[in-house]
């Protein structure tokens, strides 16, 4: 071999040696980054679970509705219709959630409570972000609370229209579907 392939050999060795050490530098700089911006979404979590976990209407005169320790919520006495939001309803038709307020993924319906608050009509929750919550798995998200052509599917559908409201009823601590509301998509 000619000192100039030796050293061309050399320079080319020197060359990938340098090229791969750059690239460990950049790959501990993205590693980094990215384990910076997974403990930032940890705790952004923590506050969004923090400021939507605990909402409290204070009871008036009437008996409170409670769906769990964090959440107490009334009828009012002055015969005005109180607004809840339910998650999903159970293949027994006890709907699994109820809040004073909206619960990104995971309020679906509003419920009007009537006077008496042990009794309601539900509807579909008219928000976008609520509608395409709902059909991306629309047999566990709809079809436990209500009926309509093709439900099952959801398709290229991007609106859930809430064409007959459903019927709820108090029972203890949970509202239960006693008639399904009838919806079809858009």
């Amino acid at each position: 071999m000619t000192i100039i392939t030796i050293i061309l050999t050399i320079l080319t060795i020197a060359a990938l040696l340098f090229i791969a050490y750059k690239q460990t530098l950049i790959n501990n700089r993205l590693t980094a980054r990215v384990n910076q911006l997974i403990d930032l979404v940890d705790k952004l979590q923590k506050d969004l679970a923090t400021h939507i976990t605990t909402t409290t209407i204070q009871p008036t005169s009437t008996p409170h509705v409670s769906t769990d320790t964090t959440t107490t919520i009334s009828t009012r006495d002055d015969n005005t219709v109180t607004t809840l939001y339910l998650s999903r309803a159970d293949s027994n038709g006890i709907f699994t959630r109820a809040s004073a307020s909206c619960v990104p993924g995971s309020s679906l319906f509003t419920l009007q409570v009537n006077d008496d608050g042990q009794t309601g009509t539900f509807s579909v929750i008219d928000e976008h972000a609520v509608m395409t919550f709902a059909l991306m798995m629309p047999t566990q998200n709809l079809t436990t609370a209500c009926e309509g052509p093709g439900i099952q599917v959801s398709g290229n559908a991007t609106v859930v229209v809430t064409d007959v409201p459903g019927k709820a009823v108090r029972q203890g601590d949970t509202w239960r579907v006693t008639t399904r509301a009838i919806i079809h998509y858009e």
